[in-house]
């Protein structure tokens, strides 16, 4: 176990392919964040139409997925 050398990884095509998943990862982290709030604001906005069957849609909603 004390001949683990991570320096064969930290370079060449296999430190290329460990920053392209690290902004693949970064990228598709920041596309959910967006989605999520703008989920959210659309969901805050149907709840405060007057109505309470889009109260219920949401309420719904938001159960089916805790």
């Amino acid at each position: 176990m004390n001949n683990l050398d991570f320096g064969a990884v930290l370079r060449g095509q296999y430190l290329e392919w460990l920053l392209s998943g690290a902004a693949v990862a970064l990228a598709l982290f920041l596309l959910a964040l967006v989605a999520g709030l703008a989920l959210a604001f659309v969901l805050i906005g149907v709840r405060s139409l007057p109505g309470r069957a889009w109260n219920g849609v949401v309420a719904a909603y938001v159960a089916y997925h805790r």
